[in-house]
């Protein structure tokens, strides 16, 4: 289990999942295959740092089954750099903005099929 709820919130998630995932994705989704090939994964998986957006692969489209507008999403950001209390993206992602490359985000939204 992972995503935002289980990031604020991991000792709560805990109590419902083999495994929770704490932070982005990257590198620890790898970590998991990595470890549950093994046979020797771990309870909770935990991003320590920032990970890259440069060179994140781009969605595997053809796996959408779903006729509505998912299949032409694409991220160009994560985070927001509001101080808004509230907000549990502003916290999950510490006030801060990032951004993908222009080059890597134009090249994605080429690959979509036009209507």
């Amino acid at each position: 289990m992972g995503g935002p709820h289980v990031t604020l919130l991991p000792e709560e998630a805990s109590q419902f999942a083999d495994v929770i995932f704490i932070g982005e994705a990257e590198g620890l989704w790898e970590d998991f295959l990595r470890d549950f090939e093994s046979g020797t994964y771990l309870r909770r998986y935990e991003q320590t740092s920032v990970p890259s957006l440069e060179n994140i692969p781009q969605a595997h489209r053809g796996l959408f089954h779903r006729r509505d507008h998912t299949n032409g999403v694409l991220f160009a950001t994560r985070g927001c750099p509001g101080l808004c209390d509230f907000c549990a993206v502003a916290v999950m992602y510490r006030h801060s903005l990032r951004q993908r490359p222009i080059a890597e985000v134009a090249a994605e939204y080429a690959s979509f099929k036009g209507t």
